[in-house]
């Protein structure tokens, strides 16, 4: 099969997309999947197969992928239409003492390596729709207790950065924030994160920024503007973070890994 973009306007009503979402099993995934299926859209997605997903419609389409055991575009043979926009959101992170990466991480595995993986698949098909990355604030601007994962945040945005300037698919970087999702549970951050988002209005969001091609887009506008005056001015919220990663692992030695 051969995967193309159809040159329509998202939004506009005058013809359907098809949208294909990884990691949609909750959070911002299951979010841009409602967002696109009540819009009429046609909609494939990822999850777990131990994720029971409470929302079902005609036009949305699961497959129980596990990234790190299943191959990560194989799947991609059951989309029986051309690909119009396609996310790569499946990941993980965990709140940790800091650590040597194995090389055989599996946290890099999932959050850097199946997503460059899955694009240069889908180009071989002939895609030339709108690729999403789902990349990190953290790729950014690191903190405390999650070295490991802004390392593969990090590594995935510089990468996908530097194939916005020879590639001709379009590429827009997705860096949430802090949104309303298992993520800080699943990583096992005791503590709750700054400037926190409901993952509906954020899917909202980055719709209308995969619609405009936006090549980087930060969730947080409060935070976007204090970042570009000065990354300085967060420096109190590093400072924060810092002193609780300390006072968490005086007290606690080892956790163990935990992946979604």
């Amino acid at each position: 099969m051969v995967w193309y973009s159809k040159s329509i306007a998202m939004e506009s009503g005058d013809s359907m997309r098809t949208v294909v979402v990884t990691g949609a099993g909750s959070g911002i995934g299951l979010a841009l999947v409602k967002h696109y299926a009540k819009r009429g859209h046609t909609v494939y997605a990822t999850k777990l197969a131990s994720q029971d997903v409470d929302y079902a419609a005609e036009n949305v389409t699961y497959f129980d992928v596990d990234f790190l055991k299943d191959d990560g575009c194989a799947w991609l043979e059951s989309v029986n239409a051309p690909i119009d926009i396609f996310v790569a959101n499946a990941g993980a992170g965990k709140y940790e003492k800091n650590t040597v990466p194995s090389p055989n991480d599996a946290m890099y595995r999932l959050n850097t390596l199946t997503p460059i993986e899955q694009f240069y698949y889908l180009k071989e098909k002939g895609f030339s729709g709108t690729f999403v990355v789902m990349g990190s604030i953290m790729a950014l601007w690191p903190l405390a207790g999650y070295a490991r994962f802004s390392h593969t945040k990090g590594a995935l945005v510089t990468y996908f950065k530097a194939l916005q300037v020879t590639e001709t698919i379009p590429i827009v970087i997705m860096l949430p924030v802090a949104v309303q999702t298992q993520f800080f549970t699943n990583s096992r951050q005791a503590h709750a994160p700054w400037l926190a988002q409901k993952p509906d209005r954020v899917s909202k969001k980055m719709a209308k920024v995969i619609e405009r091609k936006k090549r980087v887009w930060i969730s947080s506008r409060l935070f976007a503007v204090l970042y570009k005056i000065s990354p300085r001015i967060l420096r109190f919220y590093q400072k924060r973070e810092n002193r609780i990663y300390h006072e968490t692992f005086h007290k606690e030695k080892n956790r163990s890994d935990s992946y979604e």
